[in-house]
């Protein structure tokens, strides 16, 4: 969704947020217990982390499970809060 959007203001600022997608990936596979912890009054039995990317304006959330690392949202920072909940 956030993809579409920017695609849709700018096909540079597009192929900006999809490569500092793919670098927020690569940091996040390479030291995944680095990242902060993310507090989710909706799952807070998960150990949820998060890594921001594209000029700190989203931040990919996501969980490490055994030797696996689920993606659970992409979450745009310059929304309100309550919008910003997992």
């Amino acid at each position: 969704m956030h993809a579409e959007f920017i695609s849709r203001v700018s096909i540079n600022a597009m192929i900006n947020y999809h490569i500092d997608y793919q670098s927020a990936i690569k940091l996040i596979k390479s030291n995944p217990t680095g990242k902060p912890k993310f507090l989710s009054e909706k799952l807070p039995d998960r150990d949820l982390r998060y890594c921001l990317f594209y000029k700190r304006r989203y931040k990919i959330v996501f969980e490490i499970k055994d030797n696996a690392i689920f993606i659970y949202d992409i979450i745009d920072c310059r929304q309100s809060s309550k919008r910003n909940q997992v």
